[in-house]
């Protein structure tokens, strides 16, 4: 079919105005596509700054946690230092009395005999009563909060018994008994107790009878411990 003059010129004029469109049209895809993989870009950065923020809050967090934290566990020993000596000291005695012990990982039970500890005048039997007053331990949990234990070490590898402890059992009693042994039981030394044998304080993370703390565990020093006939 021939086309007329006027239909050319009136096509010609069609393809001039839409011309300009469809090159406007394909400008803005374009610059949507640019803008897009822009703005991605722009997310990206901004989301991990701002993960890079968040971790180091909680880093601060658990710093200021953890010096708060040894804040106190520091005043709380200083308070059962405190305590031990108006007491009386920490004395031993040639007396026997017969323990029976449970390692605080394995549950293994053993019968021992040791010599009887008296907290000045004191003697110091197995108390798994919490409504049962311990001395020490349970001044020590009134004034600061912090759980509180007297180790006395049972043999020559150095295992820690628990003699008075106001640390809970699953069941509600003292854990009273209950001792650290010198050799974990994957068979590495115990680093508690390889820091208190070289008569060093142990600051740190430690396994407690049925759960984890943040613990400080100091050896006697300066003749707190005394033995008497």
């Amino acid at each position: 079919m021939r086309l007329t003059l006027r239909r050319k010129i009136l096509g010609l004029a069609v393809a001039s105005a839409a011309l300009p469109l469809i090159v406007v049209l394909l400008l803005m895809l374009r610059f949507d596509n640019v803008i897009t993989s822009k703005a991605k870009d722009e997310l990206d950065k901004l989301g991990q700054a701002n993960l890079k923020q968040i971790a180091q809050d909680v880093f601060s967090l658990c710093q200021t946690a953890n010096e708060l934290l040894q804040q106190k566990l520091e005043h709380s020993l200083n308070v059962a230092h405190g305590e031990l000596k108006s007491n009386g000291g920490f004395l031993i005695s040639s007396k026997p009395i017969k323990w029976a012990v449970t390692n605080q990982f394995t549950q293994e039970k053993l019968d021992i005999v040791l010599p009887l500890v008296y907290i000045g005048k004191t003697p110091i039997f197995q108390n798994f009563d919490l409504n049962v007053s311990s001395p020490v331990v349970d001044k020590v949990k009134y004034l600061g909060g912090s759980t509180c234990t007297i180790f006395m070490r049972m043999n020559e590898n150095g295992d820690m018994l628990r003699i008075v402890t106001n640390v809970e059992t699953s069941d509600s009693k003292r854990a009273v008994g209950t001792y650290i042994p010198s050799i974990n039981p994957d068979g590495l030394p115990n680093e508690v107790i390889r820091t208190i044998l070289a008569g060093k304080t142990y600051k740190g993370i430690a396994y407690v009878v049925n759960s984890w703390y943040v613990t400080l565990y100091e050896p006697l020093k300066n003749n707190q411990g005394r033995i008497i006939g």
